[in-house]
């Protein structure tokens, strides 16, 4: 039995879905309040949040055009994005 990262690496050689375990570890878990029942959570990677930032950093002029206005829908407030960097 081989270890996840070379099981990993050698089944997505196999197939048109690719898996791959990071040499880096780490990631940060982020959870809601929980004032509207269970607290609920969810984890985003190191190597995710770093690409991220750099993608952002590399196309600042299109996010710095992106303005956010807090909406008001069925008592939940969310963020809404009155212009969307792809023009969508």
């Amino acid at each position: 039995m081989s270890d996840l990262f070379t099981y990993l690496k050698n089944a997505s050689n196999n197939s048109d879905f690719k898996a791959e375990l990071s040499t880096r570890g780490g990631y940060i878990t982020f959870s809601n309040s929980g004032r509207r029942g269970g607290v609920k959570y969810f984890q985003i990677g190191l190597d995710s949040i770093l690409q991220t930032l750099k993608d952002i950093y590399a196309h600042l002029n299109v996010f710095s055009q992106i303005h956010y206005c807090p909406v008001k829908i069925l008592d939940l407030e969310i963020n809404r994005v009155d212009h969307h960097p792809l023009g969508r």
